[in-house]
């Protein structure tokens, strides 16, 4: 093993996060609603494919998606493996450019961290745009790397072409094109700067043009995120302190407990005896200038309700630590790096551990602080854990209940339970979403009757999950015919909370 690892250093590294990754895959569990709906939208592209030039959300991960879908027929499972696959292989571009930047021994390192943390692990079993993001990030950051060392233009060129392919995933890539633009022309890299900006403004210009043409808007996508999580989730609408105290602290305190305490520590020590030795070099550092910048971008979104507090975004931070943990390597502080080299290898274990504690009891009862750390230990006991897990182990019992009742062709509609259970019944089901509906969670959303009543129409016959007085519970137990006549509704399973009915319409 230790020959093949001296050998073939980057290729073990990605076989062992792709081993880790399918050896507990079947113990993880589909608990992010976005990467639901990232597959439904998928599906909807596959069957009428266009060229999306408009919209809120960057559409790359549909296409991506889409052509997965489409080939394979498959949208649970194949879709998940792959995002595993990618997950792994983005080692490689990390491998080379902290090779590149510092040393061998630290990219083998850093290669190794990047495929052991946490958020990256957990993310890959969900079909998010954050991990085929990461893969084209890094590949970015090697070719930029190239580029400014050796004036290489294909570096630059390449450099863009990944640039833009991740604009058109992730807003986030918008400003880290920026970033990495200035710092280019702050290193004097006029020429690799300018065509690396050159490519990648591609997607960023085609998507402002095709929004201002549809919306008289440049910045669509931003003005819709805002109504989605501002408007319609109402996340603005009462503040409490504890809540503001929350979205001051959670990214910080989010990449303090991913990125690991114990590698928080070697970091600090390391960044101390730096400077104490007068070995700092702000060159070297850039990358992480990078980290603080960003860090203060997610801090003041999440102020503003723009940024959800979800561990899942934190994964780009730790992108750009790593490449500050390498420089320990620099010190040969034999004891420091023996120290960082364990708390490389606990990642996984100890991600399980760092959500468990009760953090608010250090602070009294009443107080905001205590309410806020209980927000985080909420959001935190199982989020940030590397193998995602349903809070709710009786939703796996719904779901057996749904798969052995459903019938060919019928309609299923689930009503909103929470996120985690509505979206992950919706996809465990296997029916196809233009044969599902899904209740709408938002705060301030209203029940959409007459898509209801077209999907109940439209196949005359299938299963509604309804939570028990919901709108939806109130509206078939009183004025069932207000959804539409001849409905017939019998239960057959209830729950504390949940209520199974088969419907039927007409003589179906």
């Amino acid at each position: 093993m230790k020959k093949l690892l001296q050998t073939y250093p980057i290729a073990s590294v990605v076989l062992i996060g792709l081993f880790l990754r399918l050896i507990l895959f079947p113990f993880a569990q589909v608990v992010d609603a976005d990467a639901v709906t990232r597959i439904f939208m998928a599906q909807e592209w596959w069957e009428d494919p266009a060229w999306i030039s408009e919209g809120v959300w960057p559409p790359l991960y549909q296409y991506f998606y889409g052509i997965i879908v489409g080939i394979t027929g498959n949208h649970q499972t194949i879709p998940i493996l792959v995002s595993i696959l990618l997950s792994s292989l983005s080692a490689i571009p990390m491998y080379h450019f902290v090779k590149r930047e510092i040393n061998e021994r630290a990219a083998f390192w850093m290669a190794l961290a990047l495929v052991f943390s946490p958020v990256l692990f957990r993310n890959s079993y969900h079909t998010l745009s954050g991990t085929p993001f990461i893969l084209l990030l890094l590949l970015t950051m090697n070719s930029l790397s190239k580029s400014w060392r050796e004036s290489d233009v294909n570096a630059a060129i390449w450099a863009g072409v990944f640039m833009t392919l991740a604009c058109g995933f992730r807003y986030e890539g918008w400003m880290l094109f920026a970033l990495f633009t200035g710092f280019g022309l702050l290193q004097k890299a006029w020429k690799t700067t300018v065509i690396f900006w050159g490519f990648a403004m591609i997607f960023p210009a085609f998507w402002m043009i095709g929004n201002y043409m549809a919306h008289q808007d440049f910045f669509f996508g931003l003005s819709g995120a805002y109504d989605w999580n501002v408007v319609q989730e109402g996340v603005n609408s009462y503040l409490p302190r504890d809540i503001i105290l929350l979205r001051w602290f959670f990214f910080p305190a989010s990449w303090f407990f991913i990125f690991s305490p114990i590698l928080v520590i070697t970091l600090l020590i390391g960044v101390w005896k730096l400077l104490r030795n007068k070995q700092f070099d702000w060159k070297k550092w850039r990358w992480g200038g990078v980290f603080l910048l960003l860090l203060i971008v997610f801090i003041y979104k999440s102020n503003n309700g723009t940024l959800l507090n979800q561990h899942r975004f934190t994964g780009t931070l730790i992108v750009f630590s790593l490449p500050m943990l390498a420089l320990l390597w620099e010190l040969e502080t034999k004891r420091l790096l023996q120290i960082t080299k364990v708390g490389i290898l606990l990642l996984l274990p100890l991600s399980f551990l760092w959500g468990r504690p009760n953090y608010a009891k250090v602070f009294p009862d009443g107080t905001s602080t205590h309410y806020a750390l209980e927000h985080f230990q909420g959001i935190s006991r199982q989020g940030l854990a590397a193998v995602p897990r349903l809070k709710d182990p009786q939703v796996v019992e719904f779901r057996e209940t749904l798969k052995s009742n459903l019938k060919d062709n019928d309609a299923l509609v689930i009503d909103f339970i929470t996120w985690e259970s509505s979206y992950y019944l919706a996809l465990e089901s296997g029916v196809h979403k233009k044969r599902l509906f899904l209740v709408n969670g938002a705060a301030n959303a209203q029940l959409d009757i007459h898509n209801l009543r077209e999907l109940a129409t439209s196949y005359g016959k299938g299963i509604m999950l309804v939570k028990k007085e919901s709108e939806l519970y109130k509206l078939l137990n009183r004025q069932p015919e207000t959804l539409t006549p001849n409905i017939t509704l019998k239960s057959f399973k209830k729950s504390k909370e949940l209520v199974f009915y088969r419907f039927t319409i007409g003589s179906h």
